[in-house]
């Protein structure tokens, strides 16, 4: 876990805020770049970032879909 709630999807190298459903992209060292939200809930994420997505990581993601 990071702070804020916030998890680290491997399988997408992004960081996923538990708490409203946004993703961040990690920066190279693995660190959160909040800069660039990306809203789940809002349908601002693309298909093949879903698909993308590994077993473990899809559970954390799939009750913002």
């Amino acid at each position: 876990m990071y702070k804020n709630n916030m998890v680290y999807l491997e399988s997408v190298g992004s960081w996923l805020d538990q708490s409203n459903g946004n993703i961040y992209p990690a920066f190279d060292d693995g660190k959160v770049d909040l800069k660039y939200p990306i809203s789940i809930p809002e349908g601002e994420v693309a298909l093949d970032w879903i698909e993308s997505l590994s077993l473990e990581d899809s559970v954390l993601v799939n009750i913002w879909l």
